[in-house]
């Protein structure tokens, strides 16, 4: 950590990465490390299939070039400092509206998984509102993203390489 860092910036970034990879590494239908009540992947997704309105979210082109260039890893790294700063709080600011529609591939899938706002999450996952959100469950938000991303048509799992030598 750089001079000047505030306390705890060191223990925030290894906490963001510890949950990224967590997300990243793990598509089980019940994670282990989860807390109880977290609800089965496979389930949760059949239910988010049958909602008229979360099925008609998908990357745009902007969205899935940034995930291509990227990769999954570091879209998910942006993803869990969303997540802690934007919904993990027992009442993030502007709850309801804090998650943009677009521009970011974690926005898009964060409203087609129902892990935008607190009401979303407590209707879709079964996580109440009013308290914060424990790592555990930051990493289940994750991986639900996760999961998402990587059934996008379009999804890269690894940056894409740029062309070196064109003809």
């Amino acid at each position: 950590m750089p001079l000047g860092s505030p306390p705890g910036a060191a223990f925030e970034s290894v906490m963001v990465l510890s949950i990224t990879r967590l997300a990243a590494d793990v598509e089980p239908r019940r994670p282990s490390g989860y807390p109880a009540g977290m609800r089965d992947l496979d389930d949760l997704f059949a239910g988010l299939a049958q909602s008229r309105f979360r099925r008609r979210f998908a990357l745009g082109r902007r969205e899935a070039d940034y995930l291509a260039q990227r990769g999954l890893d570091a879209v998910l790294a942006h993803g869990a400092e969303f997540v802690a700063d934007r919904l993990a709080p027992a009442r993030p600011a502007n709850d309801g509206r804090q998650t943009p529609w677009r521009n970011h591939p974690i926005f898009v899938a964060q409203h087609a998984t129902g892990t935008c706002c607190r009401t979303c999450l407590a209707r879709w996952h079964r996580i109440p509102a009013e308290r914060a959100l424990s790592a555990g469950e930051q990493a289940y938000v994750l991986a639900v993203i996760a999961r998402w991303l990587r059934n996008q048509p379009e999804a890269a799992t690894a940056p894409r390489q740029p062309d070196l030598f064109r003809d």
